[in-house]
């Protein structure tokens, strides 16, 4: 009976996380907007990185693996430019743009 209702209340939450994942889905693609408008700026860059942790994690925690996969790739690379260690040139431009349709793509 106990797990039962968990089973069924974690279910509830993964519904719930679901149709949340369409609202985020949305932030992304007005992000991807944003990143154009100001050149892909730090400040920017650490915003979207604050919405990817969260997708990263909360994805994988409610059995969405292929989008806790898509994140974290774009996590790793948003994380090593916000650091310091990557300087923003045209082809990490490319890759966090090629990530981040990925992810989109998983999310849609």
């Amino acid at each position: 009976m106990l797990d039962e209702n968990f089973q069924e209340g974690f279910e509830a939450l993964r519904g719930n996380f679901a149709l949340k994942l369409q609202d985020k889905l949305a932030d992304l693609i007005s992000f991807e907007k944003k990143l154009e408008e100001t050149n892909y700026k730090l400040e920017v860059l650490q915003e979207l990185y604050q919405i990817i942790h969260s997708i990263s994690g909360s994805s994988g925690m409610f059995g969405f693996s292929e989008i806790s996969e898509a994140a974290h790739k774009l996590e790793e690379v948003l994380k090593t430019v916000i650091k310091g260690n990557i300087i923003i040139e045209p082809k990490i431009i490319n890759q966090i743009k090629m990530l981040l349709s990925g992810l989109k793509k998983e999310m849609g």
